[in-house]
């Protein structure tokens, strides 16, 4: 587990390179909180790898402010992430 206790903050993160990438960091042991638009798939994502979703819209600077505060606050500094555009 190379990432074990590690945060990250993962964009994009209900399909396609983000939700491996989610999927991979938390397989690996990290604290992984994903964006994502879809919240419907975000859910999914999250109870799959019992992880964080916060809904987020990348163009929507009110989301983005929104999902690093919440990441900061309820998971502590990250030590990494992915931006992840679609």
């Amino acid at each position: 587990m190379r990432l074990k206790n590690k945060v990250a903050l993962i964009t994009g993160g209900t399909s396609g390179i983000g939700r491996s990438t989610a999927e991979l960091f938390a397989a690996e042991g990290a604290r992984v909180a994903l964006t994502g638009r879809r919240v419907d798939l975000g859910e999914a994502v999250a109870a799959q790898l019992q992880k964080l979703y916060l809904p987020a819209d990348r163009v929507r600077a009110e989301d983005c402010r929104r999902s690093g505060a919440r990441r900061v606050w309820g998971c502590g500094q990250h030590e990494s992430g992915l931006i992840n555009r679609g």
